[in-house]
């Protein structure tokens, strides 16, 4: 039975048994969360104690969360989870036993929500690392987060209705029982998985060392730095809704906790609509979008929550603010798992749950100190105002990776390391931190062109130029090379179709080829082997080229009787003279690597074995590089083949002034004066 596209992570049958156990153990949290705040709200009647319960219980990740990080880079992460989640089974069992015999006093319903908060903040970084070692295809990646993303807020939908009715018919201790059995799903579900992939080996260093490599990891590389950030503002201002449920459902609408059940509710089927969306998605490109979408669609709700005295109202607007909120974190959590290198995934994921659920910490006590004084309702206000504004609406153009020193690693042409890949038949995209690899991918055929590749590399080139986390591109073939130009026996085989169809087919290639021209960012060729007719196109299209020595150039579309293609016509003359690209163009002979350097066609020649190495320093280099004074740089280049000479000098003026009030300026100037290597950021 064919798996649906959405659901195509299921496909790995670890990920799925754990997912199915996972599942049912989060419905039961969820359930004992809101028995707690019931609990703690009904045996106090203040709103400040059950912030202070909302505090205990998430303190531990403000402070735990790193070291856990450490913790799951360093062992077995299936172990770890299983270890926590036994402590967690006990906390619920003693929370049934002393309810249910009414011996249970404030101190220790304190005490035991400290206590969770404490095995919590070991076992959430580690799962949110450990789920993507059960993936048998890495290319699952971005689903996986998504489908996560589902269970949690599906669990957050079920969960707190299904304690609302459990707590009207049977009381808090049966939520807390209910709680208890359902870890033991998820611990046997843990015993019978199998990573596909271990933990990266690594050598013995201090934890404090990891601690601050991790550290410095996240909050050098800036796109995980935003989202942390944005991350902690939903949870300070928004976060600590369910702690203000209770007095909301008594004190406003005159109810219990069947409300409370079904408004958190609501929060978890707004949570589950964001969560199928991002399911849905075949890439991560356009999710910063959604970013400042979903900040105003939070503070709508919750500003909207405040004022009405509605029940159905009421739960539509908390429904709103919960997709908002959710489509916020899980769009940074899709975001985080894709570039982050698996050997710091640990310790991200842990700042992750530092910055996301730590945050709470303080939005918990603040929202109850603040509704003590001015009332549960004007507390929502207050957050629904503060969250959009504290996220600006937008992920600024600056949300550009900088790959920290050292982070690309080298990936060989055939078994590929991808960071959140999108696969086609012909053409392979990862992510490697700062930088975009595009593969040409028919090795059979020598990656020459027909209509999948000219639609697949359309498709991906696009894709990368409108990807603002991107920051620097190679283009490469698999197999023996490059690209030996167009798929000529294919040609041939359909001479009566081909004259029809061939403007069309060859739209999405000439596409492809501006594309690289003119995207914001620094394109270099890394070539081998055969680089002919719509091969050379590519490359020259490229803003550099590294060429293995054994790499052979031609024109070549004379010997099979016909003209260029690909703007070569535009470029080849531009960089080599008239005459020896009439020369090239005519004779169809090929030059070799050496002499293809010496016409300026290519950067560097280097050996075969060192061309991977090196082109990966380059692309290193680019990746960290100003992007804005890259992207400017390139414009004013390209429009020197169409512009006189005053017209180029006004537009330098107009590019250096736009270049000043950059950070990356301000960065390089500073760096200049101090004597020191430059950091740019992209912004």
């Amino acid at each position: 039975m064919a798996i649906p596209h959405s659901l195509r992570a299921l496909a790995s049958p670890n990920f799925r048994r754990y997912y199915v156990g996972q599942a049912v153990s989060m419905v039961g949290t969820w359930v004992q969360s809101l028995a707690l705040m019931w609990l703690a709200y009904r045996m106090s009647g203040s709103t400040w104690f059950t912030g202070l319960v909302g505090f205990l219980n998430s303190i531990p990740y403000l402070v735990l969360s790193p070291f856990a990080g450490v913790l799951g880079d360093r062992l077995d992460r299936r172990r770890i989870l299983i270890t926590v989640l036994t402590l967690l089974f006990l906390q619920s069992v003693v929370l049934a036993i002393l309810s249910g015999f009414r011996t249970i006093t404030m101190g220790q319903l304190a005490a035991l929500a400290l206590f969770a908060g404490v095995a919590n903040s070991f076992e959430t970084p580690t799962r949110q690392s450990f789920f993507v070692q059960l993936l048998d295809d890495r290319s699952h990646l971005p689903n996986a987060i998504a489908l996560n993303s589902v269970l949690m807020n599906g669990a957050r939908l079920v969960g707190p209705s299904l304690g609302g009715i459990v707590i009207a018919a049977w009381g808090v201790t049966a939520c807390f029982a209910i709680n208890a059995a359902s870890y033991l799903f998820v611990i046997g579900a843990l015993r019978r998985v199998h990573p596909v992939r271990a933990s990266p080996a690594r050598a013995p260093s201090h934890p404090l060392a990891d601690l601050a490599d991790g550290w410095r990891y996240a909050m050098g590389f800036v796109p995980i730095r935003r989202m942390l950030f944005l991350l902690a503002t939903v949870s300070l201002t928004v976060g600590p809704y369910s702690s203000l449920m209770p007095a909301i459902a008594v004190k406003t609408f005159a109810e219990g906790a069947w409300l409370v059940g079904l408004f958190i509710g609501a929060v978890g089927f707004g949570a589950v609509v964001a969560a199928v969306s991002l399911a849905r998605r075949a890439t991560t490109r356009g999710l910063a979008k959604w970013i400042g979408v979903s900040a105003i669609a939070a503070g709508v709700g919750s500003a909207g929550f405040c004022f009405s005295r509605s029940i159905p109202l009421s739960t539509a607007l908390m429904a709103v603010a919960g997709f908002g909120m959710f489509m916020t974190a899980a769009s940074c959590n899709t975001i985080v798992q894709s570039v982050v290198d698996e050997d710091k995934r640990g310790r991200v994921m842990s700042y992750y749950t530092m910055f996301f659920i730590g945050s709470l910490t303080l939005g918990h006590l603040a929202a109850g100190a603040l509704a003590e004084a001015v009332g549960a309702p004007l507390t929502f206000l207050a957050g629904g105002i503060v969250r959009p504004h504290g996220l600006g609406l937008r992920v600024p153009p600056a949300v550009l990776p900088r790959a920290p020193a050292g982070r690309l690693r080298r990936a060989g042409y055939h078994r590929l390391d991808r960071r959140a890949p999108q696969m086609t038949d012909t053409v392979l995209l990862e992510r490697r931190g700062a930088a975009a690899i595009v593969t040409l991918n028919r090795p059979d055929k020598l990656n020459a062109l027909d209509a999948t590749l000219m639609g697949d590399l359309d498709r991906v080139t696009r894709e990368v130029a409108e990807d603002e986390t991107v920051r620097a591109v190679l283009v490469r073939g698999a197999g023996r090379a490059f690209m030996a130009g167009g798929d000529v026996a294919h040609f041939h085989a359909n001479l009566d179709t081909l004259a029809v169809g061939f403007r069309e087919m060859g739209q999405g290639f000439h596409a492809s080829v501006k594309r690289l021209r003119t995207m914001d960012k620094p394109v270099l060729a890394c070539v081998h082997g055969a680089v002919a007719g719509g091969g050379l196109s590519v490359m020259l299209a490229c803003d550099l080229a590294i060429a293995s020595r054994d790499a052979q150039l031609s024109l070549a579309y004379a010997n099979i009787g016909t003209s260029p293609d690909g703007g070569s016509s535009f470029t080849l003359p531009r960089i080599v003279g008239l005459r020896k690209a009439l020369e090239l163009a005519f004779l169809g002979e090929r030059i070799d690597a050496d002499e293809a350097c010496a016409l300026g066609l290519v950067n560097w020649v280097v050996e075969p074995a060192e061309l991977e190495a090196r082109a990966f320093a380059i692309l290193d280099r680019l990746a960290s590089g100003p992007t804005f004074a890259f992207a400017r740089t390139k414009a004013l280049f390209n429009e020197t083949w169409e512009r006189p000479m005053d017209a180029q000098l006004d537009a330098e003026l107009a590019s250096f002034s736009l270049c000043i009030p950059t950070r990356d300026f301000a960065e390089g100037t500073g760096a200049f004066v101090a004597k020191r290597k430059p950091e740019f950021t992209g912004g």
